[in-house]
């Protein structure tokens, strides 16, 4: 078992859970199986690109992976694996956001922020950094 603890609050768990993406695993070398059982971080106290802070906890550091077969004993810390996951997460949010399904929070555009060079500007350019005093 995980020594760590999961982090995210409710809003991040209910956005997977009501998510047609909920069973999709993230892993693609297990083809994307809908086999995923957990909501995991994808970047952890352990990595080390790790910046201390509750912009941890946002949705952008969320993916759906099997903890057996996809997570555990597996080498989450591998930066390329971390970007991929990374970007498919800002991926299925930005078209949340888009259909109205999610709300991004502060904790969240303070993570792309803290993690940007983690990203493409591709992928950053699809959210609007002007609006981030507008949000909770």
């Amino acid at each position: 078992m995980s020594q760590l603890q999961n982090r995210f609050g409710p809003e991040v768990e209910q956005f997977w859970k009501l998510s047609s993406y909920n069973y999709e695993c993230f892993n693609k070398e297990c083809e994307h199986q809908n086999h995923a059982d957990c909501t995991h971080h994808i970047i952890s106290p352990t990595a080390s690109v790790f910046i201390k802070g509750n912009h941890n906890e946002s949705i952008f550091n969320s993916c759906r992976l099997n903890n057996d077969k996809c997570h555990l004993y597996r080498a989450m810390q591998n930066i390329d694996l971390q970007k991929e996951y990374l970007k498919r997460t800002a991926e299925i949010v930005a078209q949340a956001v888009e259909s109205g399904e999610y709300y991004l929070t502060k904790k969240d555009y303070a993570f792309l922020r803290v993690y940007n060079s983690m990203y493409e500007l591709s992928t950053l350019s699809l959210f609007d950094f002007t609006r981030v005093d507008m949000v909770k």
